[in-house]
């Protein structure tokens, strides 16, 4: 038209199939902005492209996306990215989450186009996992801390994370900074992790662990290793009072805890078995 001049196709950004338009405003309403708008492909190759270092367990299957791009002189380019996964399988062997590729799920970005790129906000809504939080990637490329504001795992997690790159094919380290597990609800830890490198390393700081319906364990601190199982050691109070601690390690399936304390008897009086 007269006041904006557009262009379509079908390209690719290295390997990834692109179709997208770019607009810009000409004339007396030219305010040197312009917009690229399209859909992308989500695949492993996107992964591969932009260097994203995630585990190869983690997705596989191809989907699309939506995305944006506003480019405004003498500013950084954004980006906006939005889909609902569907043709993507997708798995966190560590956690026991899974996704199927019929399955939908949504995932928003907003991300700023510096060097490396800076993803302002994620939005990640799925069955069984939620998240949100932002990213920080790596000038080589790859994940360097991806910080949780909040996130919920099925009916076991809630709270708030910090995750570590730990370069390509291996899973991030996980910070818990604060929340509410629940054991009594821990799924089955199978799948990717059976030792190496790839085991997940998990420190944890927790206001509230259930154990039971009548034991919850408050201040807890514990480091451990997540995958084929769930090993560690543990620190904190029984209901909020006698402090013990303690070491998590798999048994078919599930958890296996084993409890020490140099005062037991504060212990059992806390556990009210006294």
């Amino acid at each position: 038209t007269s006041k904006e001049v557009t262009i379509r196709g079908a390209g690719a950004v290295g390997a990834l199939p692109v179709t997208a338009s770019w607009s810009t405003k000409i004339g007396p309403d030219a305010n040197g902005t312009s917009q690229i708008v399209g859909t992308a492909e989500l695949s492993e190759r996107t992964i591969n492209e932009f260097n994203l270092g995630l585990a190869p367990e983690m997705i596989s299957g191809t989907g699309s996306g939506e995305f944006s791009i506003d480019l405004s002189r003498g500013q950084t380019p954004t980006l906006t990215v939005s889909s609902d996964l569907v043709g993507l399988r997708m798995s966190i062997p560590s956690i026991g989450w899974r996704k199927s590729a019929d399955r939908s799920a949504s995932l928003d970005l907003d991300i700023a186009l510096e060097q490396p790129a800076r993803v302002r906000s994620l939005s990640f809504n799925a069955p069984g996992l939620t998240a949100e939080g932002d990213i920080r990637l790596n000038p080589t490329g790859g994940m360097d801390r991806f910080d949780l504001s909040g996130v919920k795992i099925g009916n076991w997690f809630t709270g708030t994370a910090e995750l570590a790159g730990r370069g390509a094919g291996n899973t991030p380290s996980v910070e818990v900074t604060s929340g509410r597990l629940d054991l009594r609800n821990l799924p089955e830890m199978s799948g990717a992790g059976q030792g190496g490198s790839n085991r997940t390393p998990i420190v944890a700081n927790l206001d509230r662990v259930v154990v039971s319906d009548t034991l919850t364990l408050t201040n807890f601190g514990g480091s451990f290793l997540a995958g084929g199982g769930m090993h560690g050691e543990f620190r904190g109070r029984v209901n909020g009072g006698g402090a013990i601690s303690g070491s998590l390690t798999p048994s078919r399936g599930r958890s296996a805890i084993q409890i020490v304390s140099t005062d037991a008897g504060s212990v059992l009086r806390s556990a009210e078995l006294l």
